[in-house]
């Protein structure tokens, strides 16, 4: 193998070897230029996959992982009819060793306590209908969830803490009230 580099400036590997002919030598170069671009497709996807995590995650964060998940829920634009929420409210999603899952609120209020959280199989914020054909899990909140910093309680059933199939990473979750979103947002890694 001898390297050359073309005008272009970009390098290329061509074939020289006398015992070889033309043919070999055309197709080997054809080889090396098709894994070379195979090679820069996989550099952009790469990067265009970086910088959506970086998007998604609101860019660099010097915040250890917790693990589990995370979703912060947001009064949506649509919502005007109250109950509403008067802040953020976060929700983590944890497994312990025995594959309960626990659900943790920060900022639940009193009036707060006796909805739903509903995960839906859509991770659409904009045109999310709330169907019931839509919803992959549906949580009671427990009334006896007590209000303050932060409320816990286990789920009656594990959830799949990861992404594709049945697991909730990338999905929609709302917060309800009856049949009123009162907060949604999207399911993340911690």
């Amino acid at each position: 193998m001898v390297y050359t580099k073309r005008s272009n400036t970009q390098t290329h590997k061509t074939c020289t070897n006398l015992e070889n002919t033309e043919n070999h030598i055309v197709v080997a170069a054809i080889h090396v230029e098709f894994y070379q671009a195979h090679a820069q497709s996989n550099r952009l996807q790469n990067h265009s996959r970086h910088l959506a995590i970086k998007t998604m995650c609101n860019g660099e964060s010097g915040r250890l992982s917790q693990g589990g998940t995370i979703a912060v829920l947001r009064a949506p634009r649509t919502t005007i009819v109250r109950p509403s929420l008067e802040r953020e409210l976060s929700l983590r999603f944890r497994q312990d060793s025995s594959n309960v899952t626990h659900a943790s609120f920060d900022g639940l209020n009193a009036d707060s306590t006796g909805s739903q959280v509903i995960i839906h199989r859509d991770g659409d914020l904009i045109t999310g209908a709330m169907t019931d054909d839509s919803i992959l899990h549906s949580i009671a909140v427990p009334r006896s969830a007590t209000s303050g910093e932060t409320t816990s309680f286990a789920l009656s059933e594990p959830l799949n803490l990861s992404a594709g199939a049945d697991g909730v990473i990338g999905r929609r979750i709302s917060f309800v009230s009856g049949r009123t979103v009162i907060g949604q947002g999207i399911i993340g890694w911690n």
